[in-house]
């Protein structure tokens, strides 16, 4: 379920970043010509142990290899969504993840990355 679920998210990244570089340039991307990978930001307090969070890095580039799409995952510490810079650095992303995990260390940091997310109508997914 997560592998496709997974496929989907890194697919619809994907084709809102070519439909954007087609707006400004005359030139024609495809997904398998993005002319860098995709940066997909995860919300969450990543645990090696836990029992679902390794493999959300792995879904991700599982997805990224079966849609011939590069793509790079970058743990976000809720605590670091606190942070008065944290809107410009979510801004480099091109898609971002609430991972599972509750209680996290910071509540009100993961509600103000989903709140970034949905306010500016960003690509996101919360699991």
């Amino acid at each position: 379920m997560t592998a496709w679920f997974c496929w989907f998210f890194v697919s619809a990244i994907a084709g809102r970043f070519t439909a954007k570089l087609r707006g400004k340039d005359d030139h024609r991307f495809g997904m398998d010509h993005l002319p860098e990978p995709l940066q997909i930001g995860i919300f969450g307090d990543y645990d090696r142990n836990s029992p679902t969070l390794p493999f959300l890095e792995k879904s991700i580039e599982h997805a990224s290899k079966e849609l011939h799409v590069a793509a790079e995952a970058k743990w976000l510490p809720t605590p670091s969504l606190l942070d008065p810079e944290i809107e410009t650095k979510l801004e480099a992303f091109d898609g971002l993840w609430a991972a599972p995990g509750s209680p996290y260390k910071s509540f009100d940091g993961m509600l103000h990355g989903i709140e970034f997310a949905r306010r500016r109508d960003w690509p996101f997914v919360g699991t």
